[in-house]
């Protein structure tokens, strides 16, 4: 009979290599070619992982929310809105945000120059925050390839608005 410690390790390794065929069939929720009306957590976290991003913690801003970060160090939360609890959540909307504290180059005028330069996130200032946001709308459904192409013009859009409020801060 093998001891206690060999059986404890043999376990560890099949709960490991179980969790790495998990994640890569999470994985295949982020296809291209898939048609999405609604987001589960499941489908968030598959899409962070595709990009390559870390995913910093679930579920603090609904059963639907990630909260991650890019290889850069850029923190953001993927939320989930206009969700459904029953069965699986799942979600008929995502709000891509990013918030930053204001400083003092932050005011009216910068806010609203930062949203008509770029079109495709709304810019807004609020209780010492900056925020950074898109809204995509699902009704009717998306692929995962436009979702994909959504989150990379957020972070796009992101990168341009600091450049211009920071742009010493820009970049590091």
């Amino acid at each position: 009979m093998k001891n206690p410690v060999s059986k404890l390790l043999a376990g560890a390794a099949a709960a490991t290599v179980l969790a790495g065929m998990a994640m890569a069939q999470d994985l295949t929720l982020a296809d291209d070619s898939r048609l999405v009306r609604s987001i589960t957590l499941e489908e968030l976290e598959a899409l962070v992982a595709v990009a390559g991003d870390e995913i910093i913690s679930t579920g603090e801003n609904g059963a639907v929310s990630v909260n991650a970060a890019t290889p850069e160090g850029l923190n953001y939360r993927m939320i989930g809105t206009v969700c459904s609890e029953d069965g699986v959540p799942s979600c008929n909307g995502i709000h891509m945000v990013v918030t930053y504290a204001a400083s003092d180059r932050v005011d009216d005028a910068v806010v609203n120059a930062a949203s008509k330069r770029t079109f495709v996130t709304s810019v807004w200032q609020e209780d010492g925050q900056l925020g950074i946001s898109r809204y995509l709308i699902l009704d009717g459904g998306q692929t995962m390839e436009n979702i994909k192409v959504n989150y990379e013009n957020f972070l796009s859009a992101v990168d341009v608005i600091v450049q211009d409020i920071w742009p010493d801060y820009a970049g590091e």
